[in-house]
């Protein structure tokens, strides 16, 4: 696989404050692979532009905002041929001078449509992450350890995760099997999709609304 560094979001997304807006999410997407041993090769956006793509089974995209329109028309064919894409945050929704769009780029690939961008990077406002379904993404043991089971099993908080990190709020398409959602502890009942799992021709696409990336480079 290829973890996609872009310089283009680093410098016009992230502008002043790179690390909290691109960096940390990135550094989240290397570390976990990491830890899992995956193969993965480090490619910049020179690289997408170019469609030097093909030797890859999947592509990470870490909160990569500012893509070009020629590396979203490559990415768009990667896995309408049969490529696995994990996306994350603003992926796709900002254009390469770093004005954003109306919506995402990827839209059609994530099966989302965005409607905001909240900051739950706080301590005492995290995002609380709920496993909506099992799914081979979710059915994990390190995820079953991190559950908080305090509360009785019939809590809208029973089995949540806190997770301290940007969170875009959309809106899922047909097609979308929304595996997690997210609230916050004042709102528990006011859920949102956090990851969405979608096939786009005949390829596989993971999207986290929820930028998990970046919570497990800041506290994992």
């Amino acid at each position: 696989g290829a973890i996609v560094v872009d310089r283009r979001s680093r410098m016009y997304y992230g502008a002043t404050d790179p690390l909290p807006k691109y960096m940390e999410s990135l550094y989240g997407s290397f570390k976990a692979a990491s830890e899992e041993h995956l193969q993965t090769h480090i490619i910049s956006e020179l690289e997408l532009d170019e469609n030097q793509l093909e030797d890859f089974a999947f592509i990470m995209l870490p909160n990569a905002a500012c893509l070009s329109e020629q590396a979203l028309r490559n990415l768009r064919e990667y896995v309408r041929r049969g490529g696995g894409l994990l996306a994350s945050g603003s992926t796709s929704l900002y254009r390469t001078n770093g004005d954003i769009r109306d919506n995402f780029a990827l839209a059609d690939l994530f099966k989302a449509d965005f409607k905001a961008i909240h900051d739950h990077t706080t301590r005492d406002g995290r995002a609380e992450l709920l496993v909506r379904r099992k799914h081979p993404i979710t059915d994990d043991p390190i995820i079953e350890q991190q559950k908080d089971v305090a509360y009785p099993p019939d809590h809208p908080l029973f089995g949540r995760m806190s997770c301290a990190c940007m969170v875009t709020e959309v809106i899922p398409r047909e097609g979308a099997e929304v595996l997690a959602e997210w609230c916050t502890e004042r709102e528990p009942l006011s859920r949102k999709p956090a990851v969405i799992a979608s096939t786009f021709g005949k390829g596989k696409v993971v999207y986290f609304a929820a930028s998990i990336d970046q919570f497990y480079y800041t506290y994992c």
